[in-house]
């Protein structure tokens, strides 16, 4: 068992006043974490934005400065690797490739990521929150008609309601662990290289993710056990604003049907009419273009917001 110094301990405490405002997520899995960029590379930031290109794979960091962050943490022992990641976004799938620096002293990893991914999950951040926002909303929904809205608006049509059903289980423990609605505006975060300039600090001085979590304040997320938590999602989410939801027209849409007074020849017995699925009456492209990012910017403060204040990731 390693015994650790008043001195180690006073270092620890330090840098985890100094974590508290930085946005990195303890997995407390191998002793893993993970830095949000907030701005990532010209590419990966316009292919969020829709300009999306011909990109078969984007970085989370420039290469040159990825290369300092490896020349300064080989400095104390550090190794690396890099890792990808494959996201489905506006009908098209890419693989995010992002660095892995690694304490083999202390088995701590450090892995700057993207804001828009959730390592291990197949689409970006912004899809399911809206897919939980728009299902959680004043009126009432499906399922079925939220998971379809939600792939529309980002292009994602395989996006179905067990994905929406299995999310919601899992995200509803992560944000009863919040005592306030998540915030909809950045304000007062450092800037991406003040974040990147304490990657080597961080693998040098923690021993391990729970020493991270000791200095922060908080405790490394685990996989959530399924829970009801509607409620929990409606509170966490309640700054976005609810105008950002009407992706489908009030009128023909599916919901309550029109009225319709047309004579029509009897249904013959025995299937022989099969029955059509009714199509959902969307809002037109431009609209969806302005819903789509003005909702990735809202979600852009709500990650970094949860990543900073409460060391999670949203989902």
């Amino acid at each position: 068992m390693d015994i650790i110094t008043q001195a180690e301990i006073e270092k620890q405490d330090l840098m985890g006043k100094i974590l508290r405002d930085v946005p990195v997520v303890l997995t407390g899995a191998n002793n893993e974490a993970y830095l949000l960029i907030k701005d990532p590379p010209t590419e990966t930031e316009a292919y969020i934005e829709g300009f999306i290109g011909r990109p078969e794979e984007l970085r989370v960091l420039p290469e040159e400065t990825e290369r300092a962050i490896i020349r300064r943490c080989a400095l104390f022992g550090c190794t690396y690797s890099y890792r990808s990641q494959a996201v489905e976004y506006m009908h098209r799938v890419v693989r995010i490739k992002y660095l892995r620096i690694t304490n083999p002293k202390t088995g701590v990893s450090l892995s700057p990521i993207p804001w828009f991914m959730l390592p291990g999950r197949p689409y970006p951040v912004f899809l399911y929150l809206y897919a939980c926002r728009h299902y959680g909303g004043s009126d009432k929904k499906s399922m079925e008609l939220s998971s379809k809205a939600a792939g529309k608006l980002f292009g994602v049509p395989g996006f179905s309601k067990s994905t929406l059903s299995r999310n919601l289980k899992a995200m509803a423990p992560v944000f009863a662990g919040f005592d306030r609605p998540l915030s909809v505006r950045e304000a007062g975060l450092p800037s991406t290289a003040a974040v990147i300039d304490r990657i080597p600090e961080i693998l040098r001085d923690f021993k391990s993710a729970e020493s991270m979590a000791r200095g922060i304040g908080t405790n490394p997320c685990r996989l959530p056990d399924p829970v009801r938590g509607d409620a929990v999602l409606t509170s966490a989410l309640s700054q976005i604003p609810a105008g950002l939801s009407g992706v489908i027209n009030a009128r023909g849409s599916a919901g309550k049907k029109e009225s319709d007074n047309r004579k029509r020849p009897k249904r013959r017995r025995g299937g022989g009419n099969k029955r059509v699925q009714r199509q959902i009456n969307f809002v037109g492209s431009r609209r969806l273009e302005e819903i789509r990012r003005a909702f990735i910017a809202i979600s852009r403060s709500l990650a970094l917001d949860a990543a900073t204040e409460f060391h999670r990731f949203l989902g």
